[in-house]
Protein backbone atom coordinates (compact mmCIF):
# COMPACT_ATOMS: atom_id res chain seq x y z
CA UNK A 1 0.00 0.00 0.00
CA UNK A 2 2.46 2.04 0.48
CA UNK A 3 3.96 2.41 -2.83
CA UNK A 4 0.85 3.42 -4.42
CA UNK A 5 0.47 6.55 -3.20
CA UNK A 6 3.75 7.80 -4.61
CA UNK A 7 2.89 6.31 -7.93
CA UNK A 8 -0.55 7.64 -8.07
CA UNK A 9 0.82 10.92 -7.69
CA UNK A 10 3.69 10.61 -9.95
CA UNK A 11 0.81 9.63 -12.60
CA UNK A 12 -1.27 12.97 -11.69
CA UNK A 13 1.88 15.03 -12.30
CA UNK A 14 2.44 13.29 -15.47
CA UNK A 15 -1.54 13.92 -16.53
CA UNK A 16 -0.79 17.40 -15.53
CA UNK A 17 1.72 18.04 -17.48
CA UNK A 18 -0.03 16.18 -20.77
CA UNK A 19 -3.18 18.23 -20.54
CA UNK A 20 -0.94 21.62 -19.78
CA UNK A 21 1.29 20.83 -23.22
CA UNK A 22 -2.43 20.10 -24.81
CA UNK A 23 -4.03 23.56 -24.12
CA UNK A 24 -0.16 25.06 -25.49
CA UNK A 25 -0.68 22.70 -28.37
CA UNK A 26 -4.02 24.17 -29.05
CA UNK A 27 -3.74 27.49 -28.32
CA UNK A 28 -0.39 27.73 -30.34
CA UNK A 29 -2.69 26.05 -33.14
CA UNK A 30 -5.21 28.53 -32.72
CA UNK A 31 -2.78 31.39 -33.59
CA UNK A 32 -1.46 29.98 -36.38
CA UNK A 33 -5.12 29.76 -37.50
CA UNK A 34 -5.36 33.53 -37.08
CA UNK A 35 -2.23 34.45 -38.47
CA UNK A 36 -2.55 32.68 -41.87
CA UNK A 37 -6.27 34.36 -42.21
CA UNK A 38 -4.72 37.66 -41.52
CA UNK A 39 -1.98 36.90 -44.13
CA UNK A 40 -4.71 35.50 -46.90
CA UNK A 41 -6.67 38.48 -45.83
CA UNK A 42 -4.22 40.34 -46.91
CA UNK A 43 -3.39 38.67 -49.76
CA UNK A 44 -6.99 39.00 -51.22
CA UNK A 45 -7.07 43.03 -50.25
CA UNK A 46 -3.49 43.17 -53.05
CA UNK A 47 -5.50 41.23 -55.09
CA UNK A 48 -8.26 43.78 -55.36
CA UNK A 49 -10.70 41.59 -53.86
CA UNK A 50 -11.57 43.53 -51.12
CA UNK A 51 -15.13 42.83 -50.29
CA UNK A 52 -13.66 38.63 -49.44
CA UNK A 53 -10.54 40.34 -47.36
CA UNK A 54 -12.99 42.14 -45.65
CA UNK A 55 -15.04 38.90 -44.52
CA UNK A 56 -11.55 37.33 -43.77
CA UNK A 57 -10.75 39.56 -41.50
CA UNK A 58 -14.18 40.28 -39.76
CA UNK A 59 -14.41 36.17 -39.03
CA UNK A 60 -10.71 36.68 -36.90
CA UNK A 61 -12.70 39.76 -34.82
CA UNK A 62 -15.10 37.15 -34.33
CA UNK A 63 -13.13 34.88 -32.41
CA UNK A 64 -10.63 38.26 -31.28
CA UNK A 65 -12.42 41.19 -31.10
CA UNK A 66 -9.69 43.32 -30.39
CA UNK A 67 -7.04 41.79 -33.06
CA UNK A 68 -5.25 45.03 -33.76
CA UNK A 69 -3.77 43.47 -37.53
CA UNK A 70 -7.67 42.72 -38.21
CA UNK A 71 -8.50 46.02 -37.29
CA UNK A 72 -5.53 47.31 -38.97
CA UNK A 73 -5.99 45.55 -42.57
CA UNK A 74 -9.98 46.56 -42.49
CA UNK A 75 -9.48 50.42 -41.58
CA UNK A 76 -6.93 49.82 -45.05
CA UNK A 77 -9.69 48.54 -47.01
CA UNK A 78 -12.18 51.59 -45.75
CA UNK A 79 -9.47 54.18 -47.08
CA UNK A 80 -8.88 52.51 -49.84
CA UNK A 81 -12.67 53.30 -50.83
CA UNK A 82 -12.22 57.03 -49.48
CA UNK A 83 -14.13 55.98 -46.59
CA UNK A 84 -11.26 57.94 -44.11
CA UNK A 85 -13.49 58.65 -41.42
CA UNK A 86 -14.34 55.32 -40.96
CA UNK A 87 -10.24 54.27 -41.49
CA UNK A 88 -9.58 56.05 -38.56
CA UNK A 89 -12.26 54.25 -36.46
CA UNK A 90 -10.48 51.27 -37.32
CA UNK A 91 -7.05 52.71 -36.97
CA UNK A 92 -7.95 53.90 -33.78
CA UNK A 93 -9.31 50.60 -32.60
CA UNK A 94 -5.95 48.97 -33.56
CA UNK A 95 -3.89 51.28 -31.68
CA UNK A 96 -5.59 50.76 -28.69
CA UNK A 97 -5.00 47.11 -29.48
CA UNK A 98 -1.15 47.38 -29.80
CA UNK A 99 -0.38 51.15 -29.10
CA UNK A 100 3.76 49.95 -30.33
CA UNK A 101 3.06 49.41 -33.57
CA UNK A 102 4.61 52.27 -35.46
CA UNK A 103 2.77 50.85 -38.76
CA UNK A 104 -0.75 51.94 -37.39
CA UNK A 105 0.30 55.14 -36.36
CA UNK A 106 1.87 55.51 -40.34
CA UNK A 107 -1.52 54.34 -41.55
CA UNK A 108 -3.40 57.17 -39.09
CA UNK A 109 -0.94 59.99 -40.77
CA UNK A 110 -1.89 58.93 -44.13
CA UNK A 111 -5.66 58.89 -43.20
CA UNK A 112 -5.22 62.26 -41.39
CA UNK A 113 -3.04 63.65 -44.43
CA UNK A 114 -6.32 62.13 -46.86
CA UNK A 115 -9.40 64.31 -44.49
CA UNK A 116 -7.17 67.60 -44.41
CA UNK A 117 -6.09 67.64 -40.96
CA UNK A 118 -1.99 68.48 -41.34
CA UNK A 119 -1.55 68.56 -37.62
CA UNK A 120 -2.72 65.56 -36.69
CA UNK A 121 -1.31 64.23 -39.87
CA UNK A 122 2.38 65.22 -38.64
CA UNK A 123 1.31 64.41 -35.10
CA UNK A 124 0.88 60.62 -36.06
CA UNK A 125 3.94 60.59 -38.76
CA UNK A 126 6.44 61.94 -36.08
CA UNK A 127 4.98 59.65 -33.33
CA UNK A 128 5.31 56.93 -36.35
CA UNK A 129 8.81 57.89 -36.99
CA UNK A 130 9.92 57.45 -33.12
CA UNK A 131 8.34 54.00 -32.50
CA UNK A 132 9.63 52.16 -36.12
CA UNK A 133 13.41 53.88 -35.19
CA UNK A 134 13.85 56.14 -38.10
CA UNK A 135 12.70 57.26 -41.78
CA UNK A 136 13.58 54.01 -43.51
CA UNK A 137 12.30 51.95 -41.17
CA UNK A 138 9.03 54.22 -41.51
CA UNK A 139 9.22 53.43 -45.59
CA UNK A 140 9.94 50.10 -45.04
CA UNK A 141 6.53 49.46 -43.18
CA UNK A 142 4.60 50.91 -45.88
CA UNK A 143 6.52 49.25 -48.33
CA UNK A 144 8.24 52.24 -50.02
CA UNK A 145 11.40 51.76 -52.06
CA UNK A 146 14.41 53.32 -50.37
CA UNK A 147 15.07 57.03 -51.80
CA UNK A 148 17.80 56.51 -54.25
CA UNK A 149 15.34 54.12 -56.02
CA UNK A 150 11.85 56.41 -55.60
CA UNK A 151 13.85 59.34 -57.33
CA UNK A 152 15.04 56.73 -60.17
CA UNK A 153 11.65 55.59 -60.23
CA UNK A 154 9.70 59.06 -60.40
CA UNK A 155 12.35 60.15 -63.09
CA UNK A 156 11.54 57.41 -65.32
CA UNK A 157 7.87 57.48 -64.95
CA UNK A 158 4.98 59.23 -66.99
CA UNK A 159 3.14 60.29 -63.71
CA UNK A 160 4.90 60.53 -60.52
CA UNK A 161 2.98 58.67 -58.20
CA UNK A 162 1.25 61.22 -56.21
CA UNK A 163 0.36 58.99 -52.97
CA UNK A 164 3.73 58.22 -52.23
CA UNK A 165 5.25 61.84 -52.80
CA UNK A 166 2.96 63.21 -50.59
CA UNK A 167 3.26 60.37 -47.84
CA UNK A 168 7.14 61.08 -47.71
CA UNK A 169 6.49 65.29 -47.27
CA UNK A 170 4.23 64.70 -44.76
CA UNK A 171 6.83 61.77 -43.04
CA UNK A 172 9.79 64.80 -43.89
CA UNK A 173 7.28 67.41 -41.97
CA UNK A 174 7.35 65.41 -39.51
CA UNK A 175 10.80 64.41 -38.93
CA UNK A 176 11.22 68.30 -39.03
CA UNK A 177 9.11 68.59 -35.98
CA UNK A 178 10.93 65.56 -33.92
CA UNK A 179 13.40 67.60 -31.39
CA UNK A 180 17.09 67.25 -31.98
CA UNK A 181 17.89 64.93 -29.25
CA UNK A 182 15.17 62.55 -29.95
CA UNK A 183 16.28 62.22 -33.62
CA UNK A 184 20.33 61.45 -31.55
CA UNK A 185 19.03 58.88 -30.17
CA UNK A 186 16.82 57.27 -33.12
CA UNK A 187 20.66 57.72 -35.34
CA UNK A 188 18.66 59.16 -37.56
CA UNK A 189 20.58 61.02 -40.03
CA UNK A 190 17.40 61.91 -42.13
CA UNK A 191 15.72 62.92 -38.68
CA UNK A 192 18.89 65.11 -37.34
CA UNK A 193 18.82 67.29 -41.04
CA UNK A 194 15.81 68.92 -39.44
CA UNK A 195 17.18 72.02 -38.36
CA UNK A 196 14.38 74.08 -39.16
CA UNK A 197 12.84 72.59 -36.24
CA UNK A 198 15.48 73.92 -33.87
CA UNK A 199 14.11 77.88 -34.79
CA UNK A 200 10.46 76.36 -33.50
CA UNK A 201 7.64 74.75 -35.19
CA UNK A 202 7.12 74.86 -38.58
CA UNK A 203 3.52 75.68 -40.17
CA UNK A 204 2.01 72.55 -41.09
CA UNK A 205 1.15 71.95 -44.68
CA UNK A 206 -1.96 71.76 -45.79
CA UNK A 207 -2.49 68.67 -47.90
CA UNK A 208 -4.89 67.21 -49.64
CA UNK A 209 -8.14 68.37 -48.31
CA UNK A 210 -10.52 67.61 -50.90
CA UNK A 211 -9.21 63.54 -50.71
CA UNK A 212 -7.79 61.30 -53.07
CA UNK A 213 -8.65 61.09 -56.80
CA UNK A 214 -9.67 57.70 -58.25
CA UNK A 215 -6.12 57.22 -59.67
CA UNK A 216 -4.47 57.75 -56.39
CA UNK A 217 -7.13 55.13 -54.69
CA UNK A 218 -5.59 52.36 -57.03
CA UNK A 219 -2.16 53.04 -56.06
CA UNK A 220 -2.84 53.92 -51.77
CA UNK A 221 -3.05 49.80 -51.43
CA UNK A 222 0.40 48.90 -51.84
CA UNK A 223 1.17 52.53 -49.25
CA UNK A 224 -0.19 51.06 -46.69
CA UNK A 225 1.38 49.38 -43.91
CA UNK A 226 -0.65 45.67 -43.77
CA UNK A 227 -0.41 43.84 -40.59
CA UNK A 228 0.46 40.07 -41.85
Amino acid sequence: MTHLFPRASSLAALLCVFLLTAVAAADASDAADLNLRVQYGVALALAGRTEEAQTTFLSVLTDVPEHAGALNNIGNLHLMRGEASVALAFYGKAAEADPVDAGIALNRAVAFMIVGDAVKAEGEAANALRMAGGMEEARTLLGMPNKDAADEREKAADVAVLTQEEIQALLDAAAASVPVDTTAALGDSALADSTAAQAGPAQPTVWRSAGLRAHDLSELVTTLYWNQ
